[in-house]
């Protein structure tokens, strides 16, 4: 979703107070109503993202354990493999035999060989996978959408573009820099609702606007 810029006020201008209360009524709400939405975005990303990462993890456990298993049989078919070469020399008279369960072995061995190496490529991509998904789960939050992450570069206009949740109106007195960003736009509000109860200052609109 696109956010909507917050339009510039002109204390010059003769439709000023007009303009003010457009701002105030219409188009901060629609901002704070659009900036809700893309917060909602970004929570449901993050929380797939982090429902990713740990089937992901659980899937590198499961194809860990099925390699450990592989190699076991690999080791056991292995053994066989000497046991039935032991046999043949042992048993001159069952060679033929002792050499057939010999190769029947060896194809074990080969065949268990083999599925341990599939396991071992499928924990591999299985890990490449998690680490995959742990980078989008971590991923820092930037921009004006949820789709837009680099490193944290944003993250101080993303702050000062939050609701402005605990805003009061009840002071028309002026803007003065020791007040927070929520007070002085709560005086503003209350200047404009009074009609000009407080006069607004050069100082007053550069603030609020930004510069």
């Amino acid at each position: 979703m696109i956010i909507t810029p917050l339009p510039s006020l002109d204390r010059t201008s003769p439709t000023f107070r007009t303009d003010l209360d457009a701002y105030f009524l219409t188009a901060l709400p629609n901002f704070s109503t659009q900036l809700n939405v893309v917060v909602s975005d970004l929570v449901s990303l993050t929380e797939a993202a982090t429902a990713a990462a740990e089937l992901a993890t659980e899937s590198i456990q499961v194809v860990t354990d099925a390699a450990s298993v592989a190699t076991s049989k690999a080791a056991a078919a292995a053994g066989s493999a000497t046991a039935a070469s032991g046999s043949a020399t042992a048993a001159a008279g069952s060679a033929s035999t002792a050499s057939t369960k010999a190769g029947e072995s060896t194809t074990g061995a080969t065949t268990a060989t083999t599925k341990a190496a599939e396991a071992a490529a499928s924990a591999a991509a299985a890990l490449v996978a998690r680490n995959e998904a742990e980078a989008i789960a971590v991923g820092d939050i930037t921009g004006t959408s949820p789709t837009q992450f680099t490193n944290n570069a944003g993250m101080p206009a993303f702050v000062r573009a939050v609701p402005l949740v605990g805003l009061s109106t009840t002071s028309a007195a002026a803007v003065v820099a020791a007040d927070s960003l929520l007070t002085a736009i709560g005086k503003l509000q209350a200047q404009s609702t009074a009609g000009g109860a407080a006069a607004l200052t050069t100082a007053d609109l550069f603030f609020y606007a930004g510069f």
